[in-house]
C-alpha cells in the first residue's frame, strides 16, 4: 500500500470498521481530516496527536489514532522500499531504448502503476486493514487477475475470535470434512441456554445468506457485519459468474468450482460456497437443499444443488422432486420410464416453454441421480423405476390392527405405524390424520363410534359403526314409531351413551322423523297415519354439534363434501351450512371454530368437485376391473362403457387436460396394464 493510497480510505470506513471509535472519527472529520491519508500526514508532521491535539480529542482519541499511524508506516515504508529497487531496474533498462521505444514503455508502466493502485486500494478495503489478508488478496489478484473471495472469507473466518462465530463453526456445515456439534454440548462450553445457542447460529448467523429480494440490512454493531460488507462487494464475486457460463446445475462435482476452490486454498465446504454464491447472485441462481438460509428452497433434498432461475422460474424442481419420491414409495412393479416424455407432460411447469424441454430434462436427471441414485439409459434417455420394497400404509395398518386383536385408536396405530415404517414420510411429518384415507379405504376395516377408533369387520363380537348405525338398525325392525328410552336401552347393549346423545343424533334430517309424543321413527318407512309427523317449526333446531356429525357422517360415507347441487335435499341443505361457516357467516365459539379446522384438515383430500367425484368413481371401476379380470375391458357388451372412459381419460393425459392428481392415477392404470 503506497502512501497516496490512502486517500480513498475514509474517515467513516475506518469508523464503520471499527479500526477507529465514532468519536474519534468525529473530531478527525469536524477539523478536515477525512481520510486515511490526511490523518498519517497530520501524525508525521507533528510526531503524535499528543504534540498537537485535534479540538474535543481526549487522550483516548489520540492514542487511538497514533496506534493506527504506526500500524501502517512499516508497510508502506517496505513497498515504497520495493519499489525504488523496481523504478531503479526500469531506469537502467531506459538508457538503451529509443524515443519511441521510451514512449511505449512509459505508457505501459504507467497503466500498470493505475492498475496496481486500484487492486492494493480494493485488497486494503477488503482485508479490513489486516496484513496477512491484504498480502494474500493481492498477491492472488496480482497473478489471477481476480481476488479470492472464498480463500479471503475462509481467512476471516479463521481469525475470527468473536464467541459467536466461533459457535456458528462448531455447530454448522461451514467447513469440508467437519462434524458439526450439537447444540446442547456448544451451549453448555460456552455457559448459554441452548435457545440462545439455537439463535445465534440458526438464526444470527444464518440470516446473513438469508436470500430475498432484497439485501437484508445488518445491524452496525453486528458480529456478522463483516460477512456480510464482504458478500454485499459484487463485482469482486464478478469472477464466479465467469467461472460457471454455461452450467445449469451447479453440485459439488462441478469441475469448475472444484478447480477455482483448490485454487483459492479454500478449505470451506461446498454447501457453505453453494449458499455464497446463491446469496450473492440470487438474480442468477436458486439453491436447494442448505442449511444456511432460514427460507432456502427444498428443505427435504439430500444434496445442495444450484440451479439457474432461468428454469427454477418455470419449472417446480422442488414439487417435481417431491412427485418422484411418492413414485419410488409407492410403486409396485419395476418399469422404464421415459422422462423426457414424462417432463412434457409434468404438471409442474410453472410457465410452459417447449424450447427448454431438453434443458429441464437434463436438469431432472442430474436432480435424480443426486437425490435418489437413478441413471437414465444414455441410448434412449430412460430411467428405471424400481419396485417399492417399502410395504404400502393401507396394508400396514391392517397388520397392526390383525395383531393387537382389538380396536385401537388412530394415535395408537400410528404409533405402531412409526415404529413398523421410521423413515416413512408420514412418519417424518409426523401427521397421523394422513392414515385415515387408508383406514377408511381398506375393505376389511370399519370404525366405531365414530371416535377415530378402528376395528377389522371380521371381529363379529365387537359392535361396528356408529350410535346412528344402531338406531336404525333398531327402527328397521320396528313397524311403529319409539321413544327415545326405548332406543337408548337398544343401543346401549353396544355402545355406552345417554338419552341425550340418542336424541341429537336423530335429529338427523338424512335418516329419521320425528313424531308427536317424542317419538322416532325411519323416513325410509311407511307408519300409520295416527302417529302425527311434527311439523318442522315444532321439532327442535339442530345445534352446531349435531350439524358438525352430519358433515362429518357424510364426508366418511360418500367420500367427499356435499356438493352444491345435488337429488338430495339433506345434501344440498348442508352443503349450504358448511359454506355459510366457512365463509364466516355464522358466529363459532372457540372450541366450535377448532373443530371447523379439524374438519378442514382431517377431510382436506375430500375437497373436490362433483366433475372430479365422478371422475374417481369412473376409476375406480376401471381399477377394479383390470385387477380382477387382468386385461383391458371390451369394446362390446357390458364393458363397452369402461372402455370408452377408459379411452376418453387416456386422450385426456395426451391432451393434457387431467389434474396432477388424474395423471398419477392414469399411469397407475398404464402399469397396471
Amino acid at each position: 500500500m503506497l502512501r497516496e493510497d490512502l486517500q480513498y480510505i475514509t474517515t467513516e470506513y475506518l469508523r464503520d470498521t471499527n479500526q477507529i471509535s465514532v468519536r474519534t472519527a468525529n473530531c478527525c472529520i469536524s477539523e478536515g481530516l477525512d481520510n486515511f491519508h490526511k490523518i498519517l500526514l497530520f501524525f508525521e508532521e507533528n510526531g503524535s496527536f499528543f504534540r498537537k491535539k485535534i479540538k474535543n480529542a481526549g487522550r483516548k482519541s489520540c492514542e487511538e489514532l497514533d496506534a493506527l499511524c504506526l500500524n501502517i508506516i512499516p508497510n508502506i515504508e517496505k513497498e515504497e522500499k520495493h519499489l525504488f529497487f523496481e523504478i531503479a531496474e526500469v531506469k537502467s533498462v531506459i538508457k538503451e531504448l529509443n524515443e519511441l521505444e521510451r514512449e511505449i514503455l512509459f505508457s505501459i508502466l504507467a497503466l500498470i502503476e493505475n492498475m496496481e493502485k486500484d487492486i492494493r486500494k480494493r485488497a486494503y478495503i477488503l482485508s479490513n486493514n489486516n496484513e496477512d489478508i491484504f498480502n494474500y488478496a493481492f498477491n492472488f489478484c496480482i497473478k489471477n487477475g481476480y481476488f479470492p473471495m472464498f480463500g479471503v472469507f475462509r481467512m476471516y473466518l479463521n481469525l475470527d475470535e468473536n464467541r459467536d462465530t466461533k459457535m456458528a463453526i462448531e455447530v454448522l456445515p461451514i467447513f469440508q470434512d467437519s462434524e458439526s456439534a450439537k447444540l446442547d454440548e456448544v451451549a453448555e462450553r460456552y455457559e448459554i441456554s441452548r435457545e440462545r445457542a439455537r439463535q445465534i447460529c440458526n438464526i444470527d448467523f444464518c440470516r446473513t445468506f438469508e436470500i430475498s429480494s432484497e439485501v437484508i440490512e445488518q445491524k452496525k454493531n453486528g458480529c456478522f457485519l463483516k460477512y456480510s460488507e464482504l458478500l454485499q462487494s459484487k463485482t469482486n464475486w464478478d469472477y464466479i459468474l465467469d467461472m460457471l457460463k454455461g452450467i445449469d446445475v451447479v453440485s459439488r462435482e462441478t469441475y469448475e468450482l472444484q478447480n477455482c476452490l483448490k485454487k483459492e486454498q479454500n478449505t470451506l465446504s461446498f454447501e457453505f460456497v453453494a449458499q455464497i454464491i446463491a446469496y450473492v447472485f440470487r438474480d442468477i441462481f436458486t439453491i436447494y437443499g442448505s442449511r444456511f438460509n432460514n427460507t432456502n428452497k427444498g428443505e427435504n433434498w439430500k444434496s445442495t444443488l444450484l440451479i439457474r432461475k432461468a428454469f427454477t422460474d418455470i419449472f417446480d424442481f422442488d414439487k417435481m422432486r417431491e412427485e418422484f419420491e411418492n413414485i419410488l414409495i409407492e410403486n409396485e412393479i419395476e418399469y422404464l420410464l421415459d422422462i423426457e416424455n414424462h417432463i412434457s407432460n409434468s404438471m409442474c411447469w410453472k410457465i410452459f416453454d417447449y424450447d427448454k424441454i431438453n434443458s429441464i430434462t437434463k436438469i431432472t436427471k442430474i436432480i435424480l441421480l443426486y437425490e435418489f441414485g437413478l441413471y437414465s439409459d444414455e441410448i434412449y434417455g430412460q430411467i428405471k423405476i424400481p419396485a417399492s420394497k417399502e410395504r404400502k400404509p393401507i396394508d400396514v395398518v391392517y397388520d397392526i390392527l390383525k395383531q393387537n386383536e382389538h380396536p385401537m385408536h388412530l394415535m395408537e396405530i400410528f404409533s405402531e405405524f412409526k415404529r413398523h415404517l421410521p423413515k416413512h414420510k408420514y412418519t417424518l411429518e409426523n401427521n397421523p390424520s394422513k392414515l385415515r384415507p387408508s383406514l377408511h379405504k381398506h375393505e376389511d376395516i370399519t370404525f366405531v363410534n365414530r371416535k377415530s377408533v378402528y376395528t377389522l369387520k371380521e371381529w363379529k363380537h365387537i359392535p361396528k359403526g356408529t350410535i346412528r348405525n344402531k338406531i336404525v338398525e333398531f327402527l328397521d325392525k320396528r313397524d311403529i314409531p319409539q321413544s327415545v328410552e326405548s332406543i337408548t336401552e337398544y343401543v346401549n347393549l353396544f355402545f355406552q351413551t345417554t338419552q341425550k346423545n340418542v336424541h341429537s343424533s336423530m335429529h338427523s334430517g338424512k335418516y329419521f322423523v320425528q313424531f308427536k309424543g317424542n317419538l322416532f321413527g325411519l323416513k325410509s318407512k311407511q307408519y300409520s297415519s295416527d302417529f302425527g309427523k311434527m311439523k318442522q317449526s315444532e321439532s327442535q333446531r339442530k345445534t352446531f354439534e349435531q350439524r358438525l356429525n352430519d358433515l362429518e357422517l357424510f364426508i366418511v360415507e360418500n367420500d367427499h363434501f356435499p356438493f352444491s347441487t345435488s337429488e338430495s335435499d339433506d345434501e344440498t341443505s348442508l352443503y349450504r351450512w358448511w359454506a355459510l361457516i366457512e365463509q364466516g357467516r355464522k358466529k363459532l365459539s372457540e372450541n366450535q371454530q377448532k373443530e371447523v379446522v379439524r374438519i378442514q384438515r382431517e377431510y382436506a383430500e375430500y375437497k373436490i368437485n362433483k366433475d372430479t367425484h365422478k371422475w374417481n368413481l369412473t376409476y375406480n371401476k376401471i381399477k377394479v376391473f383390470i385387477l380382477s379380470n387382468k386385461r383391458l375391458p371390451s369394446a362390446k357388451g357390458e364393458e363397452e362403457s369402461l372402455y370408452t372412459c377408459l379411452n376418453k381419460i387416456k386422450n385426456d393425459f395426451y391432451d393434457d387436460r387431467l389434474t396432477e392428481e388424474q395423471r398419477r392415477k392414469y399411469i397407475e392404470l398404464v402399469k397396471l396394464i
